[in-house]
């Protein structure tokens, strides 16, 4: 019955074009086979399988930036467009999931929390963080130590939103635009201290599809999990029906 529904409901939101008014931002972060639950994790072959999906199928993977151009110019996002992100910066994600992104040619953004980089084997070096920057992947700052941001002074949450900014730029020599909020966790006061730290966009949960009215600090992110492996449940997290099938 539960599959009936789901498909039912998927059927319907796409016969409706719901999704061709947005842009679905996907969120992912260790791509490893773990069952500890210590980290959120994805395994090689459900990520390989999700690619795959999305390379055969109607949808467009486009980069962040690109997204945001559409939504500061309130021009028409492209039809069934996708973003890939990562938020971390684990070592898997050069190992498993580069190779997979090059091999369908999509772009990602990866959201560094930059104490982490080069700590240990689990993280991204920066000699790996920089050879998936000349290959086009965007990088962008989720703090310097990953913190719960509303637990912070205004001083303190300065100096993570800035410092991860600083480094990112020094080791990359870019403009670091793009901001992640750890655990997803957003007010206005935070919002505004990342715009005032020189961000361009900042994104956060809320597994909705990013429209011409989403606010560019506030960029919602659809969480894709290991039991959504099947086809089946990967187009309706894709097409946005997990959300009606909340309201049954």
């Amino acid at each position: 019955m539960k599959h009936l529904l789901d498909y039912t409901i998927s059927l319907a939101y796409h016969c409706l074009h719901i999704e061709h008014k947005g842009c679905r931002i996907l969120e992912f972060h260790s791509i490893l086979d773990d069952s500890s639950g210590k980290i959120p994790t994805l395994s090689p072959i459900a990520f390989q399988k999700f690619m795959e999906y999305i390379y055969n199928s109607k949808y467009k993977v486009i980069p962040l930036n690109q997204l945001v151009e559409y939504l500061k110019q309130m021009k028409p996002l492209p039809k069934n467009s996708i973003v890939i992100t990562f938020d971390d910066g684990y070592k898997d994600n050069f190992l498993t999931a580069f190779p997979i992104l090059k091999k369908y040619n999509f772009s990602a953004t990866i959201f560094l929390v930059t104490e982490w980089i080069g700590k240990n084997s689990t993280y991204l070096s920066w000699a790996e963080v920089k050879q998936m920057h000349n290959y086009g992947i965007l990088f962008g700052s989720h703090t310097n130590t990953h913190p719960h941001l509303l637990k912070l002074s205004p001083e303190k949450l300065e100096i993570e939103l800035k410092k991860s900014k600083e480094i990112i730029e020094d080791k990359l020599g870019i403009n670091c635009q793009a901001f992640s909020y750890p655990y997803g966790e957003i007010n206005e006061s935070t919002r505004e201290a990342v715009r005032k730290a020189g961000y361009r966009c900042a994104v956060s949960k809320g597994e909705k599809t990013n429209t011409l009215g989403t606010s560019l600090l506030e960029l919602s992110r659809t969480f894709i999990y290991e039991t959504d492996i099947t086809t089946r449940r990967f187009r309706v997290r894709l097409s946005g029906a997990h959300q009606w099938h909340k309201l049954w």
